[in-house]
């Protein structure tokens, strides 16, 4: 939808944020917690009107607020149309099992039925790609499932590096590499 956006809190909890995100919109329809990227750092997803109040909200305390360069309200209730796009769109194809475990941004939690029959495999991965563009993404627990899992290499392919420099204040145990393009790989 026209006129979303995102806000990345840092220096609060949890609780304060969804305590001013239900201040403005009780529903939590127009404005929501759109990703815990660790204990003190979150990002609210929604329409910029409730955005902005959010920030006067948060003004009078101690936090930090950064307006991320992003026109459309991510992992919040706003995209429940374009969920179900993709939820259509990701039926269509077949999903193969796989020998690596692949944790959920969901749930912070591996896959559980990645080896199992195809219609509960495709199930479990249809609902949870589709549900990540309407519900809260927990980085924050994705990171701890790699250091209880003993992950020791982070590779972030895209264009930019986000998830690494959160993964770098959070879990200072790994090696990071950018991954821009096949050189980068040899590299590695």
């Amino acid at each position: 939808p026209k006129g979303g956006g995102m806000i990345a809190i840092r220096n609060t909890k949890k609780q304060a944020i969804q305590r001013v995100c239900k201040e403005i919109d009780p529903k939590g329809e127009s404005i929501s917690i759109g990703m815990v990227n660790s204990p003190s750092q979150m990002v609210i997803t929604g329409y910029m009107s409730s955005l902005k109040k959010a920030i006067q909200k948060l003004s009078s305390q101690e936090v930090s607020v950064e307006t991320l360069k992003i026109e459309a309200p991510f992992h919040g209730p706003l995209l429940k149309e374009a969920a179900s796009e993709i939820k259509d769109k990701l039926k269509q194809f077949t999903f193969r099992p796989t020998n690596y475990r692949i944790i959920s941004g969901l749930t912070g939690q591996p896959y559980k039925n990645l080896n199992s029959s195809s219609d509960k495999r495709k199930k479990e991965v249809v609902n949870s790609l589709s549900k990540q563009l309407t519900h809260p993404i927990v980085w924050n627990k994705v990171m701890k499932e790699f250091y209880k899992e003993g992950v020791d290499t982070l590779l972030e392919i895209s264009p930019r590096s986000l998830l690494l420099s959160l993964a770098e204040k959070n879990y200072l145990e790994a090696s990071f590499y950018p991954v821009r393009s096949p050189r980068d790989i040899k590299k590695i």
